[in-house]
């Protein structure tokens, strides 16, 4: 049996909540940024490679690396994609 506290939870989606509320002019598919989006696909990834390390007896801490390093991944992936960088001051 597998199991994650609080905070591998909560962590990564503190920058997809952020992302909701405090970017603006992102494109966006049924009323979510595409950053925001690509937050959400990076920490299901980051996710998805920390079940597949601890399912082959290869236990990992993965909030940082893995679930954190996800989302932020794809946040900036899709900011560079999409040109949104709005978020960072002076920009």
């Amino acid at each position: 049996m597998y199991y994650g506290n609080g905070g591998d939870l909560i962590m990564p989606n503190i920058l997809v909540v952020s992302s909701v509320a405090f970017l603006t002019g992102a494109p966006a598919v049924f009323g979510i940024s595409l950053p925001t989006i690509g937050a959400m696909a990076g920490t299901i990834i980051g996710l998805a490679a920390l079940l597949w390390f601890v399912s082959g007896g290869r236990p990992q801490a993965g909030l940082p690396p893995l679930l954190n390093g996800g989302a932020i991944a794809g946040f900036i992936l899709l900011c560079a994609l999409t040109g949104s960088w709005g978020w960072i001051p002076g920009m």
